[in-house]
Order: C-alpha cells, then structure tokens, then sequence
C-alpha cells in the first residue's frame, strides 16, 4: 500500500513538473519595438508570444495561426497580461499585445458626468495601435490569420 502510494506520488510530481517545465519552455514571448510614421514615428511596442512547435508549423506552411489580441486597460502595460497571453499562445495562438500609453503622452483626463469625454483620445489611440500592429505583423508573421482576430480586453 505504502509502495503504491509513494508510485503515484512520485508520477505526480514528475507530471507537474512537465507541465510547469513544458509551459515555460514551450512558448516564445518577444518584444518587438515599432515606429508608426503617419503618426509622428510613434512608438508601439508589442508583446507577442506564440507555441514554439506552432510557430514552426507556420513558418514550414503547414498551418495559419489564429491570431489573438490582447487589449490591457489604460495605464497598464502590455507584458502585465502574460498569463494570458500564455493560455492562449498555449491552444496555439499567435497573441499580439500592443503597449498603448507611452511615458509622454498626456494624462487622461475625465469631466464629472461625461466619463467617455475625456478617454476619446485614449479609445482612439489604442485602436490606431492596435490597426497598426495587426498590419505590421502580417509583414514579419504572415502564415497567420490577420483577417479573422480573437480580441480580449478590458477599458
């Protein structure tokens, strides 16, 4: 009895261990730094993570990505949601996490009773963000699927 349970225990640890050890080696994160020129060579940084073994697949033309967006709140930074990015990467996403605020933008600003006012700025910058990233990465990830996107987000 005691023999089978140390079996079981031992076969457990070493399956977590394969998972956790999978899960880190498994998945690809880079960042990846571009410049917007219609909008003054603004910087937008990406996080982007995807499968090893996928993005192998990808490249060989064996498959197309499906490609997932993750759209962080305001004042948040892109490579907060990793976890994230690791459950979809994970199922084999291609995931693109573009960072919306930079350090000199100006602060958001709110007026009592009017909440959406004051966050235009931000709610249009971050779809400009997001439109250029999309377009960027078709051109350094083509063999994914730009043209039907899984958004997650919040903000």
């Amino acid at each position: 009895m005691k023999r089978g349970i140390a079996v079981l225990l031992s076969l457990s640890v070493l399956l977590v261990v394969a998972y956790f050890t999978a899960s880190k080696w498994a998945i690809r994160h880079d960042i990846v730094s571009l410049r917007d020129p219609t909008r003054d060579n603004r910087l937008v940084a990406l996080e982007v993570a995807v499968r090893r073994d996928k993005l192998m697949q990808a490249e060989a033309g064996l498959i197309k990505l499906p490609v997932a967006i993750l759209n962080h709140g305001n004042t948040v930074k892109h490579t907060e949601y990793s976890f994230l990015a690791n459950a979809f990467a994970a199922r084999g996403y291609l995931v693109i996490a573009p960072q919306h605020d930079l350090p000199s933008d100006p602060p958001m600003v709110t007026k009592p009773g009017e909440i959406y006012v004051g966050r235009l700025t931000q709610i249009q910058r971050g779809v400009a963000n997001i439109k250029f990233a999309v377009e960027e990465m078709r051109k350094i990830q083509p063999n994914a699927d730009y043209d039907r996107l899984t958004m997650v987000g919040h903000s």
